[in-house]
């Protein structure tokens, strides 16, 4: 087990705020709420028609739209996912969900560009993959996968639990820059496995692996 409590590996001037506090103007902010609810979820605020559903199963499409992006995850799954199409950066706010895919990532961000994942303050946040993978034609090489860069910020806790593949993989770089508890086992990879690098200048990272693959 490896606990990590680091400060200013790196400065980034990044404002992490925007993409998760709806301050940008609203009209160019679209922010969608999902709450995961057993064998089902309940979208609400996707006028634009963005979101499909099937069971707890939710997949984020904008085509080309350059509108900011916020979803909100909230609510308890045993077998759901989301999965993110988007063609910039965007934020995901973590409002107490505990998600589980039985048969791939329970978050796959297929975007190139930097995810600003939000732990909400005094929540605590579950994300944990299935044993084995379905065949899909994109990747997904963690219980929580992203394409592009992952900015960890909020105050609240996150539990990430890899039993298939890695806990958390990034094509590119993560940085932590508040004081979120990051938690993460994994029995089948890396508790983290990351391509660029990650940086840690705030916040909490415990890492428990006991398979390295």
């Amino acid at each position: 087990m490896a606990t990590l409590c680091l400060v200013a590996c790196q400065n980034d001037d990044t404002d992490f705020s925007e993409y998760t506090n709806g301050s940008k103007p609203a009209s160019k902010v679209t922010t969608i709420s999902i709450v995961y609810n057993g064998n089902a979820a309940t979208v609400t605020g996707d006028d634009k028609g963005y979101v499909t559903v099937s069971g707890a199963d939710v997949t984020v499409s904008t085509s080309t739209d350059t509108d900011s992006l916020l979803l909100i995850l909230s609510g308890t799954t045993s077998d759901g996912s989301l999965l993110v199409f988007h063609e910039k950066k965007y934020g995901i706010r973590l409002n107490g969900v505990s998600l589980t895919n039985n048969d791939g990532p329970a978050i796959n961000n297929q975007c190139g560009k930097a995810l600003y994942l939000d732990v909400a303050d005094g929540t605590t946040n579950t994300l944990s993959d299935g044993a084995t993978y379905a065949e899909r034609t994109y990747d997904q090489k963690g219980a929580l996968f992203s394409e592009g860069q992952i900015f960890f910020l909020g105050t609240g806790k996150l539990n990430v639990t890899g039993n298939s593949k890695h806990a958390i993989a990034c094509d590119d770089y993560i940085i932590m820059n508040e004081n979120t508890t990051l938690s993460v086992s994994c029995s089948s990879g890396n508790g983290v496995k990351v391509n660029d690098g990650i940086w840690i200048n705030n916040g909490t990272l415990d890492i428990d692996v006991s398979s390295i693959a």
